[in-house]
């Protein structure tokens, strides 16, 4: 069975501040929604998760009694001038392709679904069931919030087979995916210094030292747990992930936030995979369809730079969906991935970015001046008049000191237009 994941469409009407899109995608492996503060761009992450975590639920639940629905729409995503809303999405995992709507209206008690085909989900439920080989796809949607660390110790719901603790909470809005890692790092740890075959802290360690390997040139290079120093009430919060950065062991939860996002995002999944999989050797190259809000959160520009390829070569076969407002995370990226919000309609772009300078994103695929505006119109009038004049005029010269005003004199553009003045005075 093929178990690819991948997103094809989706349909929002009366949603937030969408009154009526429809986003066809690409089948790839990455996928980058671009727009202004404001447009939408978390929206859409939140739209595919509302249908996502239901396929999710209804996978997971024993009956149809017990299903729990991490998220759903609710009444404040109806458009203020719209009495309903409803979010449609059209995915492919384990060789169907599936739609899920999600539908809201404010005289509603709750969301309405529907999807197709009908028995898709019933059939699958006993695939899974016989097929204990079967690797099952993971999907997660990891918010902006995902460094922070607190406790999570309510206990796992009961299901019908073990794989499907890859999907279990993986779209809770309380919290982060991965709060509680630690705690659930701990009780691994246990189970397999007391002979358990759980081999899933083998395939995060793994994981994590091959993404940081890539990432950072072995900054990294250990992991181990040790007991915390102030012990708390809950046993397996008395313990600390730690990583060896450079030669100076360092406890994971004070590594800085985009250290610590990076390494919870990468065990997580890894942590997801080695589960849906069976722990199987090649775990890691598990499908699934992920999620991600801001990608490039917290992280210096040289890290913005990697972390899709990086992440990409660590999980090939998970097709990532993230937003971003980074012209360096788009400079590895096949145009084809790109999709750029604008009110209620999208455009992708045919500028390749993959090795573009960083300027010539920023103006010719995220449409911002890689200068004010104003200053960019100054330095071209300029040009024309030096272009046409032949000369030094006195409004060159007034131009060239207001220029000055706004940049440094050290500008390279500063240095241009200075040298070709004192040119046309000789």
């Amino acid at each position: 069975m093929n178990s690819k994941s991948y997103i094809k469409n989706l349909k929002l009407i009366d949603y937030r501040g969408f009154k009526s899109i429809s986003i066809d995608f690409e089948e790839s492996n990455l996928i980058i929604i671009l727009g202004v503060n404001g447009i939408g761009k978390s929206s859409i992450l939140d739209s595919i998760s509302y249908n996502l975590s239901f396929y999710t639920a209804k996978m997971f639940a024993l009956n149809e009694d017990e299903i729990t629905i991490d998220t759903q729409i609710k009444f404040d995503d109806i458009n203020v001038n719209a009495e309903s809303a409803s979010c449609e999405l059209t995915f492919f995992a384990l060789n169907q392709e599936i739609n899920i709507s999600t539908f809201l209206n404010i005289t509603s008690s709750k969301p309405n679904y529907s999807y197709t085909p009908m028995d898709y989900i019933d059939n699958l439920k006993k695939i899974v069931s016989k097929n204990k080989d079967l690797g099952l796809p993971v999907f997660a949607y990891y918010r902006s919030h995902r460094s922070k660390i607190d406790s999570d110790h309510s206990s796992f719901k009961g299901t019908y087979d073990t794989r499907l603790y890859g999907i279990h909470r993986a779209f809770r809005e309380e919290f982060s995916s991965f709060t509680g890692f630690e705690s659930w790092y701990s009780v691994v740890h246990e189970e397999a210094i007391g002979g358990s075959e759980d081999s899933t802290l083998l395939y995060v360690n793994s994981a994590l030292m091959k993404f940081l390997s890539i990432f950072l040139k072995e900054k990294f290079t250990e992991v181990r747990l040790a007991e915390a120093r102030v012990k708390s009430g809950y046993k397996y919060d008395n313990f600390r992930i730690q990583i060896k950065k450079e030669d100076l062991w360092v406890n994971l939860r004070n590594l800085s936030s985009g250290e610590k996002s990076l390494i919870f995002l990468v065990s997580d999944i890894a942590r997801r995979l080695s589960i849906s999989n069976n722990y199987k050797s090649n775990s890691l190259e598990g499908f699934g369809i992920v999620l991600v809000d801001e990608i490039e959160l917290h992280l210096h520009p040289a890290w913005q730079r990697n972390i899709l390829s990086s992440i990409s070569k660590v999980f090939p076969n998970i097709q990532f969906v993230v937003t971003t407002h980074s012209p360096l995370v788009l400079s590895t990226l096949d145009e084809k991935a790109i999709y750029t919000i604008d009110n209620n309609s999208y455009f992708t772009t045919s500028i390749d970015p993959k090795g573009r300078d960083i300027n010539a994103i920023l103006e010719e695929i995220m449409d911002v001046p890689s200068r004010p505006m104003d200053l960019k119109e100054k330095i071209t009038r300029l040009q024309r008049i030096l272009s046409l004049e032949q000369k030094v005029t006195s409004e060159a010269k007034q131009l060239f000191n207001e220029i000055l005003s706004y940049t440094s004199n050290d500008d390279p553009i500063i240095g241009q237009f200075r040298n070709k003045m004192i040119l046309l005075q000789k």
